[in-house]
């Protein structure tokens, strides 16, 4: 497991996916959540549908308005897409599905080896989560009902 993959539930957890009962996400349970959350900031005056992720709805409410929510949910994916190439280099490697993996990418770029490619992607995201915890720590603004409250639920505050 790559040394930085444990920061995928937190990554989620940002974008305010309930993880404490089912671990790390699914790869179709985050595509549903990307989906949700790229149409919450494209269509940021259509109403969310009732039980809908709650990404979705904080999305909507901050997305189109709050340039930190933004940004802070391009770098959540960024982190997630760079983790799952990690996660799944070896398996596209060996299906010949590779070739749009950021480790294959940044070995070709770099002219570099498979482990000089993990420790780029490596310290890039490391780069990515100083941006993340700098805007989530000292940018975030307050959210509107019912989105604060049950975000404070979720985070036991």
């Amino acid at each position: 497991m790559p040394r930085h993959a444990h920061l995928l539930p937190e990554h989620l957890a940002a974008l305010g996916y309930p993880l404490q009962d089912k671990g790390v996400a699914h790869e179709e349970e985050v595509q549903v959540m990307a989906n949700i959350g790229m149409d919450a900031l494209h269509n940021p005056h259509k109403p969310r549908p009732k039980g809908e992720w709650i990404g979705g709805e904080m999305t909507r409410q901050r997305g189109s308005y709050n340039p930190v929510i933004k940004e802070l949910y391009i770098l959540s994916i960024d982190m997630i897409l760079l983790n799952n190439d990690i996660a799944l280099y070896n398996l596209e490697q060996v299906q010949g599905d590779n070739n749009h993996n950021i480790i294959t990418t940044t070995m070709h770029h770099n002219k570099t080896d498979i482990q000089g490619a993990m420790n780029w992607v490596y310290d890039y995201h490391k780069e990515l989560e100083v941006k993340f915890m700098d805007l989530d720590e000292n940018k975030i603004t307050e959210f509107e009902e019912p989105v604060d409250t049950e975000l404070a639920q979720w985070l036991g505050n």
